[in-house]
């Protein structure tokens, strides 16, 4: 009796860590993809000759690119739910677009 007592509790255990792994790959992800918008690309925003600064873009993108790769582990983590890819594959399209806008950003 105890040992299938055991394995259910080890079934549990073993649950519940990929659910906090997924759950922290996912918000990882969503925090350095909404990071990346908190950030902003332009120096005197608020002026009349805005301009674009080289070194918020590569902020930008080193955020996007590691939120990217933390939202891909959350869902190769639970590859298996299709329920959740929803929040991931939300923020992974959002992410695309983002580092497709700041690649084509006009140098300096």
């Amino acid at each position: 009796m105890s040992s299938e007592l055991a394995e259910r509790m080890d079934r549990q255990a073993a649950r519940l860590r990929e659910q906090l792994t997924y759950w922290a790959y996912v918000i990882g992800g969503v925090l350095g993809v909404s990071t990346s918008f908190v950030t902003g690309v332009h120096k005197y925003e608020f002026t009349d000759s805005p301009q674009i600064d080289q070194d918020a873009v590569g902020v930008g993108i080193l955020f996007t690119g590691i939120g990217l790769i933390l939202l891909l582990g959350g869902v190769v983590i639970r590859r298996r739910s299709k329920a959740s890819w929803i929040i991931p594959g939300l923020f992974f399209v959002i992410g695309v677009l983002r580092l497709i806008w700041l690649f084509g950003l006009p140098p300096r």
